[in-house]
Parts: structure tokens; C-alpha cells; sequence
């Protein structure tokens, strides 16, 4: 079926009222020759081959016009005169104009099949917002997608239509204002660097992937999809890899040294002290055996488990430091107090009662 466009100003264009200058015509016949020049517009692009592109036979002339040869004469050399057709020598070939009759030949009818193919393919309009975001290829501007009226509504742009099926490299986010002006729009941009997104086109995304992916997810789902360097991929990192760099380790040289006094008090534990191969030789006995322990070596020991004990199981020790530490359980022998586990009673502040009797 073919696409014919009516001017909004063809009722009065002075194409259609040529009519009126000659002596044999009046009212009527204006309406007569527009309306039979609207049909021979219409029969002509009914049917699809390039034959019939906007032309029209003198056969298919002469049967609409009633098989009356001085009707057809009279109504064709009129719309001749007037310029909205053309003699071609077998036929007549319609003047084609956007403001007045506006036929598609059988190449727009194809070009406009594909451009609605693609726009409703999410194979590539979902990728291509994903590597264009919201802005315009050409002016770099921002798009409105919900908009179907401004010169800042967002639509699609074919940079070589004939070349089917349609590559994604080949397929842009384009504003109005440059799609209907593609002579003097700006040349053609680099897909930006990092793309901005509404919340309509995160929800188109959503709608057809089941999640907004993250830029890694992108660049493992459309390899090369954005060649331009300063990637976004690349600057943009997904949560466990977040995760994993959030994790900080020691330097390596801490692994080898061993921290001061003044550090191992300040951090509350004690550090071990590292035997060396001679501590070793002398703590062995005649036959090297670890059997004999000598009394300072005993002391020693002794001492160092009632550091520990002391400073692990109770923390700081400091009384109300909240620092009371993971270790022994509290005993009724480590308090102040008597020796029943109760905690002594506190005086009242409060003297004895006035005017209270003793006994």
C-alpha cells in the first residue's frame, strides 16, 4: 500500500486553483481536477515496482478518466500547465513535493520499512543507547526520548541506509533537530567517553536485559562497543571487584620486621620473642635433650604467662576502662570485696530519718 501525503495548504495552493484561468472551467472543475489528480497519485504508487514510481500510464489515465480521450486531454494538460505533473511521452510522472502531493517511490517505501525494522530491533537500538547514552551523535546535545514534537527529541539515524542489514557501527542516537536538517547538522561525533543515561533509557535497558549492566558487563557483552579510548569500561569497576580493592593488605617489608615496645603496648598485646639457632643449642641439654631446664629459665616462663594472663584475660585492667578482655571468667576471689561474690552495698547519701525512733 502506498504512502501519499496531502499538503495542508492544497485546497488553496495555486496549483489547484489553476483551473480557474481557463474559459471552459469553473467551481466544479477545480474540484474535478484536484480530486482526479489525487487518484492518478494514489494508482500510481499502488503498485510496487519501479514501473509505477509516482507514473502513471495513459491507459491507467485514460480508464479513470472514463474512457473519454478529451476528459483525459483537458484534465492533463491542465495539471500539466500547473506543474504537478510531467509528459514523459508514454505516460505522465507525478511532480513529487512535500507541501503539495508527496508520494514515496518504491527505494523511500523500502528505506522506510528498515529504518522502522531497526528502531523496534533490540539487537541494536539496546547496545547502541548503552554507547551513545542520551546525547546526540551529531551536535552532542542531550536527547529527550519522551519528547516526539521539539527539535530535542531523541530519535535514530541511519548513517548509510542502502547498506542492509543494518551494523551497529552504522546506527546512532541522533536529536530531531539534526535528523530533519541533515545538510547543515555538525559532522558526525566519537561515541562519548562516558555515556549519560536517563532514567527512560535505564528502564528501556532494564525492560529488555533484565538489569542495568554494569560497564564491565558491558564491554563483556558487546566487545569494542565503545574504541574510543578513555573508555568507560575501564573506569568503571563492578561491585565484587570494588570489594576486592577495598581490601588492604600490609606492605610486604611488614611481613619480615618486627614491631617496637612502644608499638606492641600501644596495640595491647605482646609480642613473642623469636628463638634464634643459638637460643636453641643452649636450651639443650649435655645429651640434646630439652629435658633439663635450668631455675631462671623457669622464672622466666612463669613470668611471661603472668604477663599474658594478666594483660590478655582482662584487658587494660584499668577499673570502668570497659577493657575487660576475652579471657578467665571474673571470680569472687579477684574483687575488693567480701569473699560471697556479692558486690558491697553502697551507703545512702540520706541521713536517718527525722523523728524516727531507735528500736
Amino acid at each position: 500500500m502506498s504512502f501519499l501525503r496531502v499538503g495542508d495548504t492544497f485546497a488553496y495552493d495555486p496549483r489547484t486553483l489553476r483551473p480557474l484561468e481557463y474559459e471552459w472551467a469553473d467551481e466544479r472543475s477545480v474540484d474535478e481536477i484536484a480530486g482526479f489528480s489525487v487518484r492518478l497519485a494514489s494508482q500510481s504508487g499502488a503498485h510496487e515496482h519501479a514501473d509505477t514510481d509516482r507514473r502513471v500510464t495513459r491507459s491507467m489515465t485514460l480508464q479513470l478518466a472514463g474512457m473519454n480521450r478529451d476528459r483525459m486531454d483537458r484534465i492533463m494538460g491542465c495539471l500539466v500547465d500547473a506543474g504537478v505533473w510531467s509528459d514523459d511521452g508514454t505516460g505522465w510522472k507525478l511532480e513529487n513535493d512535500t507541501g503539495y502531493l508527496h508520494l514515496l517511490t518504491q527505494d523511500e517505501k523500502d528505506r522506510q520499512r528498515a529504518r522502522g525494522a531497526d528502531e523496534r530491533n533490540p539487537a541494536l537500538t539496546v547496545p547502541a543507547k548503552l554507547r551513545d547514552g542520551d546525547s546526540c551523535r551529531f551536535c552532542g546535545l542531550p536527547v529527550n526520548w519522551a519528547d516526539r514534537k521539539s527539535i530535542r527529541g531523541g530519535t535514530w539515524e541511519h548513517l548509510d541506509i542502502t547498506v542492509q542489514p543494518t551494523t551497529l557501527d552504522l546506527f546512532v542516537v541522533c536529536c530531531f533537530g539534526c535528523n530533519r536538517n541533515p545538510v547543515d547538522r555538525a559532522p558526525l561525533r566519537p561515541s562519548p567517553d562516558k555515556p549519560k543515561y536517563g532514567n527512560a533509557t535505564r528502564k528501556f535497558v532494564r525492560d529488555h536485559l533484565g538489569e542495568f549492566p554494569t560497564a564491565a558487563r558491558i564491554a563483556q557483552m558487546y566487545p569494542g562497543l565503545r574504541p574510543s579510548s578513555g573508555n568507560a569500561a575501564v573506569h568503571l569497576r563492578t561491585d565484587s571487584e570494588d570489594a576486592v580493592s577495598d581490601q588492604r593488605t600490609e606492605p610486604v617489608d611488614a611481613v619480615d620486621d618486627q614491631r617496637s615496645d612502644a608499638e606492641n603496648a600501644a596495640s595491647g598485646t605482646v609480642q613473642q620473642p623469636t628463638a634464634t639457632a643459638k637460643d636453641v643449642a643452649e636450651a639443650r641439654g649435655p645429651n640434646g635433650s630439652f629435658e633439663a631446664h635450668s631455675a631462671s629459665s623457669e622464672a622466666t616462663f612463669a613470668g611471661s604467662v603472668s604477663s599474658r594472663t594478666d594483660r590478655g584475660s582482662h584487658g587494660s585492667g584499668s577499673a570502668g576502662s570497659g577493657r575487660d578482655g576475652s579471657g578467665l571468667p571474673w571470680s569472687p576471689l579477684d574483687s575488693p570485696g567480701p569473699a560471697t561474690g556479692k558486690a558491697p552495698s553502697k551507703r545512702s547519701r540520706r541521713g536517718p530519718a527525722r523523728g524516727g525512733r531507735d528500736g
